[in-house]
């Protein structure tokens, strides 16, 4: 079995509801390059998709013997399916930034599927200025706003040089050195990720 839910995190998944769904999300902003070829926003989400593994926790699913208890743990996603959780869009013209934060107001309205990770990932092209934006969502039981935020940034080139791979591709298992912080008492959940 896996990693059992926190009393606070099976919390989140109690309060939910249709009108109150508990899933935190984050918007980027990004400008094309100048040499840019056509096809370049296929390309980005081409290799958004194409990754040999997923990682922790974004390969993690819940799983519960009742549903609505508190008993719900983390287990590996035998189904996972890397095109649900990232997607491709393009914003209506003229792309101004009104359209994008009405596209992703409906995108955040949605509930996460709770038989699936509870994340998706968003690409959208067409944002006028010669940029695109990437919209994150995560529920708050797989990882807080400060939580996911540092998890994403430090996943992040910092550099038009850098290569790195997308923040759930499996590759950062042997990217990042393993490192465990000893759990202090009364330390609090901030950037704490699932096991």
């Amino acid at each position: 079995m896996g990693k059992k839910l926190s009393i606070f995190d099976a919390g989140f998944l109690l309060m939910e509801t249709r009108e109150t769904p508990m899933h935190i999300g984050m918007l980027q902003l990004y400008g094309l390059p100048d040499d840019a070829q056509a096809d370049y926003m296929e390309q980005v989400y081409r290799r958004m998709v194409e990754v040999e593994g997923i990682c922790r926790p974004f390969n993690q699913k819940l799983h519960s013997r009742v549903p609505g208890r508190l008993d719900a743990s983390w287990i590996t996603d035998p189904n996972f399916d890397i095109d649900y959780h990232v997607r491709h869009s393009a914003l209506p013209r003229p792309g101004r930034v009104r359209e994008l934060l009405a596209l992703v107001s409906r995108l955040h309205a949605q509930r996460l599927d709770p038989r699936r990770p509870l994340w998706e990932t968003y690409l959208i092209e067409g944002l006028e200025g010669n940029r695109f934006a990437v919209y994150n969502k995560m529920h708050h039981s797989m990882m807080d706003g400060a939580g996911g935020m540092n998890l994403l940034q430090s996943r992040m080139a910092t550099s038009p040089d850098d290569h790195f791979p997308p923040p759930w591709s499996s590759e950062w298992n042997t990217r990042l050195p393993h490192k465990r912080k000893k759990k202090r008492a009364g330390a609090g959940r901030v950037g704490e990720i699932p096991a």
